[in-house]
């Protein structure tokens, strides 16, 4: 791919053939993390890539105080966290939630006719930040480059569109661990193939080689 690689870290791939579905007629979860090594992945505690039926939603509990981060991949969603009012969330839009301990998230899709796709994030929360709600957006016009688009409490999330044979040198803010996720396309991420919903997850990284190997490539970043 690029250079010989000079650091080694702990790796583990979730293939996306090989997630485990949680999944009724009106709704399907496809977890990343679901055989990986809890000492490995730290404070992410899921990583689901969600689709929700036409006019369905689902309620998640949260039994500590977590954090989570949902980003739609395809239509639009309804989210209810709590008390607090509906808020409408679109592709191209991040929102990062605090619940507080036994809360409750609420997920809609609004359309009556069609799927909405979307992931659900939950890492281990702060109690600094508890019950506040944080929503932004992004756009992938510049190619080739990680883009921030959300800088929470313990957890930086990037995302990139990339042409085929781009290569892309990633230093983290410290020995953190990573998640790479791949939306569309393929890459070679630390010498290892990830395609479509592939993920990787790697511990305690500084630094990060990736090369786009298809066109309009898209993959989103973890640091943690």
């Amino acid at each position: 791919m690029m250079k010989e690689l000079k650091q080694q870290t702990r790796a583990w791939i979730s293939p996306s053939m090989k997630r485990p579905a949680d999944e009724d007629e009106n709704f399907r979860s496809l977890e990343s993390l679901a055989r990986a090594d809890t000492e490995l992945f730290g404070s992410l505690l899921n990583f689901a890539d969600e689709t929700l039926g036409g006019g369905c939603g689902r309620t998640f509990s949260h039994e500590s105080a977590d954090q989570v981060i949902l980003i739609p991949l395809a239509g639009l969603i309804e989210v209810v966290s709590g008390d607090r009012e509906p808020v409408l969330l679109q592709a191209g839009e991040i929102m990062t939630l605090h619940d507080e301990r036994d809360s409750r998230l609420t997920i809609s899709n609004p359309y009556v006719d069609r799927l909405v796709n979307y992931l659900r994030i939950v890492l281990t929360g702060s109690r600094k930040s508890n019950g506040s709600t944080r929503k932004a957006s992004f756009e992938l016009t510049q190619r080739n480059t990680l883009q921030p688009v959300l800088d929470a409490t313990g957890v930086n999330v990037f995302i990139g569109c990339f042409n085929g044979r781009s290569d892309t040198l990633f230093n983290t803010s410290g020995d953190k661990r990573i998640f790479c996720w791949v939306v569309q396309g393929a890459f070679e991420v630390q010498e290892r193939l990830l395609e479509a919903r592939d993920g990787l997850l790697l511990g305690n990284t500084a630094m990060l080689e990736m090369e786009a190997l298809s066109y309009d490539a898209i993959i989103l970043l973890l640091e943690f």
